[in-house]
């Protein structure tokens, strides 16, 4: 719901087109969509409270995750004793509308996904890259790239083994037009 209230602002900068066939040019203002949380009650930037770099390159996007002190510069929820860093990177086509309606930017859209391990909340973690590499498909494409992180809890289950937990934390770290 509030990526969809975003877009709809973004829309509504389309003063060209006709009501309710407003064009969403991403492309044109990428910034307005760096720094979107996705959670309200647990923003990504309280939890971790160091910058996330990012590298944003033609067929690849370099992620920094700065050292992790706990208490310091990281706090995740206390009922959870593992968290895993998601970093999502999709190719994110404008959406323009046809007499058809707007175009379905499933059958364009590409994605690349990248977790690390587990890692226990309370211990201290060293700097890590992530380096992300997007297909050759979408280097052809006119496109936004957005590049996301996440924090994902989990707990160990029955099993023995770390599961994930509904809850966690999340925020679009860059974005950048590939035209």
């Amino acid at each position: 719901g509030r990526i969809n209230a975003l877009l709809k602002m973004i829309q509504v900068l389309d003063t060209t087109s006709k009501l309710g066939e407003r064009d969403i040019f991403l492309s044109r203002q990428p910034a307005l969509l760096e720094g979107f949380s996705f959670n309200r009650i647990n923003p990504f930037d309280s939890v971790l409270t160091a910058p996330v770099t990012t590298v944003i390159q033609k067929s690849t996007i370099d992620v920094l995750i700065p050292a992790i002190v706990p208490g310091l510069n990281f706090r995740p929820l206390d009922q959870y004793p593992f968290c895993q860093f998601i970093v999502t990177v999709a190719c994110i086509p404008d959406f323009v509308w046809s007499t058809n309606g707007y175009k379905d930017a499933a059958d364009v859209m590409t994605t690349v996904i990248h977790s690390t391990q587990w890692l226990s909340v309370r211990s201290q973690l060293k700097e890590q890259k992530i380096q992300l590499v997007l297909p050759e498909t979408s280097a052809s494409l006119n496109c936004t790239i957005v590049v996301g992180i996440g924090i994902q809890y989990g707990m160990v289950s029955a099993s023995g083994s770390v599961e994930p937990v509904r809850f966690g934390s999340a925020k679009i770290l860059a974005a950048r037009a590939l035209l």
